[in-house]
């Protein structure tokens, strides 16, 4: 904080719940994008096991079910983050990036 600005402690404080609001975000979207990474993985193994089997057909479908919810967050990715991003940067924020690791903050 530049000690030559006046800000006041309501504003000092909004600001403090929104880095804590977007922390909580950017740590919930990192779980999801790891759970959503062992669930793409456990969805290609299935598969392959489910191929040729009798009787199998339900349970493929339900597969194929949340391999689509993953194609929809690939959709998100590429549609809603970048407009987020858009968002966040207008803000003086830092942007919000998919990646396995953590981001440094």
């Amino acid at each position: 904080m530049d000690p030559r600005e006046h800000v006041s402690l309501v504003d000092l404080q909004r600001q403090f719940n929104l880095a804590m609001r977007i922390e909580d975000r950017i740590a919930q979207a990192e779980r999801t994008l790891k759970e959503a990474h062992n669930i793409a993985k456990q969805l290609q193994d299935r598969r392959k096991r489910l191929a040729g089997k009798s009787g199998a057909r339900t349970t493929l479908e339900a597969v194929e079910a949340l391999d689509r919810l993953v194609e929809q967050w690939n959709q998100l990715k590429m549609t809603k983050l970048p407009a987020l991003n858009r968002q966040l940067t207008s803000a003086g924020l830092p942007t919000i990036t998919v990646s396995a690791a953590p981001a440094n903050m």
